[in-house]
Protein backbone atom coordinates (compact mmCIF):
# COMPACT_ATOMS: atom_id res chain seq x y z
CA UNK A 1 0.00 0.00 0.00
CA UNK A 2 1.29 3.44 -0.92
CA UNK A 3 1.67 5.82 1.99
CA UNK A 4 1.59 9.60 1.88
CA UNK A 5 3.10 11.83 4.50
CA UNK A 6 0.83 14.07 6.59
CA UNK A 7 2.17 16.51 9.16
CA UNK A 8 -0.22 17.40 11.94
CA UNK A 9 0.04 19.56 15.03
CA UNK A 10 -1.19 17.96 18.24
CA UNK A 11 -1.77 19.64 21.55
CA UNK A 12 0.98 18.52 23.94
CA UNK A 13 -1.52 16.69 26.17
CA UNK A 14 -2.81 14.58 23.27
CA UNK A 15 0.70 13.84 22.08
CA UNK A 16 1.70 12.75 25.60
CA UNK A 17 -1.35 10.46 25.81
CA UNK A 18 -0.59 9.08 22.36
CA UNK A 19 2.99 8.35 23.37
CA UNK A 20 1.85 6.61 26.58
CA UNK A 21 -0.63 4.47 24.66
CA UNK A 22 2.06 3.65 22.14
CA UNK A 23 4.37 2.42 24.89
CA UNK A 24 1.60 0.48 26.65
CA UNK A 25 0.42 -1.30 23.50
CA UNK A 26 3.76 -1.70 21.73
CA UNK A 27 2.28 0.08 18.71
CA UNK A 28 3.82 3.02 16.94
CA UNK A 29 2.21 6.40 17.42
CA UNK A 30 1.66 6.49 13.67
CA UNK A 31 -0.23 3.16 13.69
CA UNK A 32 -2.47 4.35 16.52
CA UNK A 33 -3.20 7.61 14.71
CA UNK A 34 -3.94 5.79 11.45
CA UNK A 35 -6.31 3.39 13.26
CA UNK A 36 -8.09 6.29 14.97
CA UNK A 37 -8.54 8.18 11.71
CA UNK A 38 -9.72 5.05 9.91
CA UNK A 39 -12.27 4.32 12.68
CA UNK A 40 -13.57 7.89 12.48
CA UNK A 41 -13.91 7.73 8.69
CA UNK A 42 -15.66 4.34 8.88
CA UNK A 43 -18.17 5.73 11.39
CA UNK A 44 -18.82 8.71 9.12
CA UNK A 45 -19.45 6.38 6.16
CA UNK A 46 -21.89 4.31 8.21
CA UNK A 47 -23.80 7.35 9.42
CA UNK A 48 -24.07 8.87 5.99
CA UNK A 49 -25.42 5.65 4.50
CA UNK A 50 -28.49 5.55 6.80
CA UNK A 51 -30.59 7.89 4.60
CA UNK A 52 -29.78 5.78 1.54
CA UNK A 53 -31.05 2.66 3.30
CA UNK A 54 -34.29 4.43 4.21
CA UNK A 55 -34.76 5.68 0.65
CA UNK A 56 -34.15 2.18 -0.73
CA UNK A 57 -36.75 0.77 1.65
CA UNK A 58 -39.28 3.44 0.66
CA UNK A 59 -38.69 2.54 -2.97
CA UNK A 60 -39.42 -1.11 -2.19
CA UNK A 61 -42.62 -0.14 -0.39
CA UNK A 62 -43.69 2.00 -3.33
CA UNK A 63 -43.10 -0.85 -5.78
CA UNK A 64 -45.16 -3.13 -3.56
CA UNK A 65 -47.94 -0.56 -3.51
CA UNK A 66 -47.95 -0.36 -7.28
CA UNK A 67 -48.30 -4.14 -7.54
CA UNK A 68 -51.04 -4.18 -4.92
CA UNK A 69 -52.87 -1.34 -6.62
CA UNK A 70 -53.55 -3.53 -9.60
CA UNK A 71 -55.61 -5.92 -7.44
CA UNK A 72 -57.22 -3.61 -4.89
CA UNK A 73 -60.07 -1.13 -4.58
CA UNK A 74 -59.66 2.64 -4.42
CA UNK A 75 -60.25 2.57 -0.66
CA UNK A 76 -57.47 0.02 -0.18
CA UNK A 77 -55.11 2.15 -2.25
CA UNK A 78 -55.89 5.26 -0.20
CA UNK A 79 -55.19 3.34 2.99
CA UNK A 80 -51.88 2.00 1.66
CA UNK A 81 -50.82 5.47 0.54
CA UNK A 82 -51.58 6.84 4.00
CA UNK A 83 -49.43 4.10 5.54
CA UNK A 84 -46.61 4.94 3.14
CA UNK A 85 -46.79 8.62 4.05
CA UNK A 86 -46.68 7.75 7.76
CA UNK A 87 -43.68 5.49 7.17
CA UNK A 88 -41.95 8.24 5.24
CA UNK A 89 -42.57 10.76 8.03
CA UNK A 90 -41.25 8.34 10.63
CA UNK A 91 -38.15 7.66 8.54
CA UNK A 92 -37.46 11.36 8.04
CA UNK A 93 -37.88 12.00 11.76
CA UNK A 94 -35.44 9.20 12.55
CA UNK A 95 -32.91 10.62 10.07
CA UNK A 96 -33.23 14.10 11.58
CA UNK A 97 -32.76 12.67 15.08
CA UNK A 98 -29.62 10.79 13.96
CA UNK A 99 -28.25 13.92 12.33
CA UNK A 100 -28.80 15.90 15.55
CA UNK A 101 -27.01 13.18 17.55
CA UNK A 102 -24.12 13.21 15.08
CA UNK A 103 -23.82 16.99 15.41
CA UNK A 104 -23.69 16.64 19.20
CA UNK A 105 -20.96 14.00 18.91
CA UNK A 106 -18.93 16.19 16.55
CA UNK A 107 -19.29 19.17 18.90
CA UNK A 108 -18.19 16.99 21.80
CA UNK A 109 -15.17 15.77 19.83
CA UNK A 110 -14.21 19.33 18.91
CA UNK A 111 -14.60 20.48 22.51
CA UNK A 112 -12.31 17.70 23.72
CA UNK A 113 -9.60 18.89 21.40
Amino acid sequence: MTKDRLNIYLPSRIKRRLKELSEDTNMTMNDIAVDAIKDRLDRADTVNSAPDIVLDRLGQVLNTLILLAQDTTDQDIKHLIEELEETQQSALSAIQKEQAEIKEILIDIRNRQ
